[in-house]
Parts: C-alpha cells; structure tokens; sequence
C-alpha cells in the first residue's frame, strides 16, 4: 500500500480516531493511523472529518498524529500459496509475522500476504 495524501487525527475513542484533512477520501478506504502507520478503514465522512475504525490497539494515538490515505479498499489478494498460511483480518500471514516480529503481532507490522515467488501448478 502506498501512502498518498496525509492528514491528521482530531480525537481517539478506543478504536474510533476522527481526522481530518484528508480530501477526497472515500467510504471502505483503508488509511494508516500515527507514527505507527496502524492500519484503519473510513467508515463515515462529514464534511472535512472522517471517522476511521482502526483494527489494532489504539494506546497512544492521539490529536494532531498523522494520517495517511491509500486509494485502496480493504481487499484480499489470491493466487498460489493463500491455502499455506494463517491470516488475520487484514490478510497478514500470522507465520511470517512471527518469524519478523516475534509470537505477538506488534502494531503497524506488515509483511507480504503471498510468496510472488510461487506459481500456479
């Protein structure tokens, strides 16, 4: 995902960060949240605000932290290899994430939901 345009939260309540500042935003669009790039969805906008659900722990997350718009919708990727692994619901593969983080998943921790090295049989 790449990061496109950047705004900022206005206010944090448990997983609900508003922001602000993030023009032409869209319904379902995923965004990532504060320095920690914590992965979020758009689920409503008024006006200059949008209210974000974020789907990691919001602890520290506060006012005037970045946030960054992706263009993309919460989507899956397919092909070769989904069958191999375990995923959580932003389709990180929790194996690869051990490896690279350690067993507990750290906020904001991407790692690659498909090996682009496998092909189809």
């Amino acid at each position: 995902m790449s990061t496109i345009v950047q705004g900022e939260v206005v206010k944090v309540s448990g997983p609900l960060v508003v922001a602000k500042g993030l023009p032409g935003a869209k319904i379902y669009e995923m965004v990532r949240v504060g320095e920690a790039k914590l992965f979020g969805e758009i689920i409503e906008i008024r006006g200059d605000e949008c209210s974000i659900q974020v789907y990691e722990e919001t602890e520290g997350i506060g006012p005037g932290q970045p946030v960054y718009r992706t263009g993309e919708a919460l989507s899956v990727e397919l092909g070769p290899g989904l069958i191999r692994s375990i995923y959580d619901g932003v389709q990180r593969p929790l194996d690869k994430i051990a490896l690279q983080y350690g067993e507990y998943i750290v906020r904001g921790a991407e790692s690659p939901a498909l090996d682009r090295t496998l092909i189809w049989k």
